[in-house]
């Protein structure tokens, strides 16, 4: 797919299913990948079985603001800015209203709403500068 390739592909949350195999399409279509997740030897595996770079891999917890500016900084002083961003982290937890804690729903609200909420704030900006240009 010629509309990859040479792009600048962040794929977020590559540690499970659906990042791992999105990682894989999109690195087979020749574009510069940059894989994230919260296991850092899962991300190594996933990054070697793609044949994308160690140095293109971050642990990363996205429900924490300060290090996803970090990761975002360190991947725009590499490549700029990215072209694609791919968010497959989620969770869910899946139980009875009965059996559903607060500390379970906190957590599906910050993976799953404020972690999305990190990644456009530190990955969004320069992509729409890029665009302009």
């Amino acid at each position: 797919m010629e509309l990859l390739q040479n792009k600048n592909v962040l794929v977020v949350g590559a540690t499970g299913g659906i990042g791992a195999e999105t990682a894989r399409l999109i690195k087979n279509n020749n574009a510069n990948v940059f894989l994230t997740g919260r296991d850092l030897s899962k991300l190594q595996e996933v990054a070697t079985n793609c044949n994308i770079a160690l140095d293109q891999v971050f642990q990363l917890d996205i429900t924490n603001p300060n290090a996803v500016e970090q990761v975002a900084a360190k991947i725009h002083e590499k490549v700029g800015q990215l072209d694609i961003l791919v968010n497959a982290a989620g969770i869910g937890i899946i139980k009875s209203l009965e059996d559903l804690s607060y500390e379970d729903f906190n957590q599906v609200i910050d993976v799953n709403l404020k972690g999305t909420f990190h990644l456009l704030k530190s990955f969004l900006p320069p992509m729409k500068e890029a665009k302009k240009d």
